[in-house]
Order: C-alpha cells, then structure tokens, then sequence
C-alpha cells in the first residue's frame, strides 16, 4: 500500500520526485545545500508523524506518552530550525541568483514548499499540545466505577479542586485522629 502525505497542501510525494528531477537536471548543483536542508526536514517530518501515531495509540490504550511527547517536541524544535535554515537560503538565492544559478520561477516553487513545511510545523505544534499535557479527566478512564463529579466539582478547575480535596483529607485526618484517642 503506497501512503501518499499532504503536507500544507503540497504533495510531499510529488514535490520528492519533483525535487530528484531537479537535481538531475542541469545547472542543479548536488551539492546544492537547499536540496541537503530539504532532505533532513523531510526525514524528521516522517519522524514526527510516526510518532505522533504511537503517541496517540499509547493515549488510546491508557498507557504513559510523556517519554514520546518530549521526543516529538525535540523533533518539532528540529523541524523548526530545518525550515528556518531553508527560509534563510532562499533568502541568500533571492540576494544572488545568478551566484547561486537559480531562476526567480525555482526560487519561487522552492518557497512555496517552504510555505507547505511552515504548515505543517503549525500542524504539528498543535497536535502535539492538543494532547501533550495528561487531562487526567478527559483522555483517561475514572479509578472508580461510576465516578461522577458531584455538583460542587464539576466547575473546579484542577487547581480549585487539588485545593478542595486537600482541605477534605485534612478535616477527615483530624475525625480519624480525635476516634482513635
């Protein structure tokens, strides 16, 4: 099964064939250091997708992402500064074209995928904190059989409600302490 992914609108599949096409023809150096910084995104992009589906299997499951969260997070940080290097070179061919032996039409397309690897970071940013703090209340399952907030919780905030259930301990602490005298 070939898996085809969009990446903020551009097709990666088609802008990879189309970029190995580019480096074949002539006047496209291999050394091209776009090209390099391309690649790279491209490899950690992947990276991040994969593991944003194992995060998101570990969450379904009840299981602990906080290891794989801080790894998306170090790759989306990775990705970013791979999409600002690519941002700073095409800055560099608009300065120099004729140093670089690049057309305006090349610059463009090359920026329009840069604009496609920005959405993606976006993406990714907002998927990753979408479910990258743990909402003990909404992605997991209640301790208890048929747990239900009673009328006073259920406009808590986490803070109110870590505040509330300590005074509850404490007033239960002092009961227990003054029957076992």
């Amino acid at each position: 099964v070939r898996c085809v992914q969009e990446t903020g609108g551009i097709n990666a599949e088609y802008m990879g064939n189309r970029f190995q096409k580019l480096r074949r023809m002539k006047g496209a150096n291999q050394s091209d250091e776009f090209f390099k910084e391309w690649e790279k995104a491209q490899r950690i992009e992947k990276n991040i997708r994969s593991d944003l589906r194992t995060r998101d299997v570990y969450i379904s499951n009840g299981q602990s992402a906080a290891k794989i969260e801080a790894t998306i997070r170090g790759q989306i940080t990775e990705f970013s500064t791979a999409v600002d290097s690519l941002v700073k070179l095409i800055a560099a061919f608009e300065k120099d074209p004729t140093k670089y032996n690049i057309v305006p039409q090349e610059i463009q397309r090359r920026r329009n995928v840069i604009n496609g690897m920005k959405n993606t970071l976006s993406e990714f940013q907002q998927k990753a904190q979408s479910k990258s703090k743990s909402n003990l209340f909404d992605e997991q399952k209640p301790l208890g059989k048929n747990f239900e907030d009673s009328y006073d919780t259920k406009k808590m905030d986490n803070e109110q409600l870590m505040s509330t259930t300590k005074k509850l301990f404490q007033d239960q602490y002092q009961h227990l302490s003054l029957i076992h005298i």
